[in-house]
């Protein structure tokens, strides 16, 4: 009977212990690292859940300090996406100086756009003067307004009807983006900015305050008045499935924690046969004198 009751605690014991080894097993981590790999540059890190966005974060904090090597920049518009504290101030530093990296624009960050607001105000042009070919077309202020309403309808922290707004008026300056710009760009890329100063102005203090689920749409751009909501919506450098709302992170659980179970199982079984086997190698032993 004490055998007997031996084993049926090292069955349990090896099934309660098993647990946190397999809260996320190696075949779902190595799923997550071959998305990453297959396309780096538009790998949504915001979108995992939170747990897998801790167990990210913390792979790819130990990958940059295992590879002295690395450049600076590496992993960091993940690191931003996973709102990684040091990356986060380290671009607004950059932002405040009026400098922005590239991994800026695929940061889904809504933190850094009051970063923008200084180059939004600037008086000046919407497409500047005397600018020579290798200038962007559009002035700083207007390449501020467009960063903004990028980082806006990316952000999955933003409600829905806002970053729908967001990806329209993102769609007129993406069709109006021209390294020559006619009268009638020049005109709507002067719009857009406009829009984006009074949106900025009644949303502020939302974003100052990090209450970004309040963050609420603009005005309409005048070339989408009369165009239906997904016409307005297509911007072709913004995936359609980017305007949802995205599901709660808490609804992939149950499918990780269930596939969790067999593994334990296996242990706990493991456990039993050894418990069995030293049991029956101990009744095979001959008797001491």
């Amino acid at each position: 009977m004490i055998r007997l009751s031996a084993l049926v605690v090292a069955f349990w014991f090896g099934l309660l212990t098993s647990a946190p080894v397999f809260a996320l097993i190696p075949e779902h981590e190595q799923a997550i690292l071959n998305d990453f790999g297959k396309n780096s540059a538009s790998f949504a890190a915001d979108a995992l859940s939170e747990e897998e966005q801790q167990w990210f974060l913390d792979y790819l904090l130990k990958e940059k300090a295992s590879h002295p090597t690395y450049a600076r920049e590496t992993f960091e518009t993940q690191l931003l996406q996973l709102k990684h504290e040091p990356t986060i101030q380290k671009h607004a530093a950059l932002l405040k100086r009026g400098l922005q990296a590239s991994e800026v624009r695929q940061s889904n960050q809504p933190r850094l756009i009051e970063f923008f607001e200084d180059a939004l105000i600037l008086n000046e042009p919407a497409v500047p003067a005397n600018r020579t070919g290798d200038i962007p077309p559009q002035s700083v202020s207007v390449g501020a307004a467009w960063m903004m309403i990028e980082l806006t309808m990316r952000s999955r922290e933003i409600p829905g009807e806002t970053r729908a707004w967001a990806s329209a008026l993102n769609s007129v300056m993406h069709a109006r983006f021209g390294m020559n710009p006619g009268e009638q760009s020049v005109r709507s890329y002067e719009e857009s900015r406009l829009i984006v100063r009074k949106w900025w102005a009644e949303n502020k203090q939302a974003f100052k305050a990090r209450e970004f689920d309040k963050v609420k749409p603009g005005l309409i751009h005048s070339e989408l008045k009369g165009k239906p909501a997904e016409e307005a919506a297509g911007a072709d450098d913004s995936p359609k499935a980017e305007l949802k709302e995205s599901p709660p992170a808490a609804a992939a659980e149950p499918a990780r924690k269930e596939s969790s179970i067999l593994p334990m199982l296996l242990t706990g079984c493991l456990l039993l046969l050894l418990a069995l086997s030293l049991w029956l190698g101990n009744r095979r032993k001959p008797p001491t004198h």
